[in-house]
Order: C-alpha cells, then sequence, then structure tokens
C-alpha cells in the first residue's frame, strides 16, 4: 500500500513526500523480508533519484533494484516497467551508456548490502550528482 502512495505521490510532483513512502516501505520490507517490494521501493528511489539529476545514485540503485528482483524470479510488471525503462533511458542520456551501465553493474553487485547506504543516503558517494564531461 504504501509502495503505491509513493509512486502515486511522484506523479503528483511531490518527491518529498514520494521519498518518505518508499522509504518507509522499503523499512517495513526489509523487516519482514519481502524481496518483491524491496525491489519496488528501490524501484521508486531509483527513478525519484533520476528525478533530481543525481544520474550515477539513481543509476546504482536502478541495479539494486534488479538484483533484488531476480532474487524472486519474477518480471517487473506495469507501470513500474514503463517507470523504470523512462528512468533508465533519462540516465543514459544524460551519463551516456558506458558509465551508466558502470553504475548499474556496482549497484547489481552491491545488491541488499547496498540497500541502507544507497537508499537512505548514507553514502557520501551519492550526496552530490557526479558531473560528466564529454571532452573526458
Amino acid at each position: 500500500m504504501t509502495i503505491n502512495l509513493g509512486w502515486v505521490r511522484r506523479q503528483d510532483g511531490d518527491a518529498d513526500g514520494a521519498r518518505s513512502s518508499f522509504e518507509d516501505a522499503l523499512r517495513m520490507s526489509r523487516r519482514s523480508g519481502e524481496h518483491f517490494d524491496i525491489a519496488y521501493t528501490v524501484l521508486g528511489l531509483a527513478c525519484l533519484a533520476a528525478d533530481a539529476g543525481e544520474w550515477s545514485r539513481a543509476c546504482v540503485l536502478h541495479g539494486i533494484a534488479q538484483a533484488g528482483l531476480d532474487r524472486t524470479g519474477e518480471p517487473w510488471q506495469e507501470p513500474e516497467v514503463r517507470y523504470r525503462g523512462e528512468s533508465l533511458a533519462q540516465i543514459r542520456a544524460q551519463i551516456g551508456a558506458e558509465q551508466s551501465e558502470r553504475d548499474y553493474a556496482w549497484g547489481m553487485a552491491l545488491g541488499s548490502d547496498g540497500i541502507a547506504d544507497v537508499a537512505f543516503e548514507k553514502d557520501p558517494r551519492y550526496f552530490t550528482p557526479v558531473c560528466h564531461d564529454d571532452a573526458g
């Protein structure tokens, strides 16, 4: 229920409310061990990070979400599959395929071990959006 409220708040442009809903849902899902719900809440936080221009953090979160969903053996469902695709396309357009693939792979490798640090912004590497220079 809280996960859906997060998506509604995001669609309404209430990023703070959406973040609060997703974080609450993540705490509850982690306590209960619901991997499916964990994946969907982290996906919500990934989309919010992309909305805020936190490209690398968003991509790592997308990787963590995918790793979590992979544990369930289930595919993404609509409308989240669409939200995910739009968010990842936005990230790739901003930081490029190479950087986004690196960040995504790191998130996949972190899996559930990285959820708290990245999702709750405890890891200082994700407090500020990373600027990428096309010139190298």
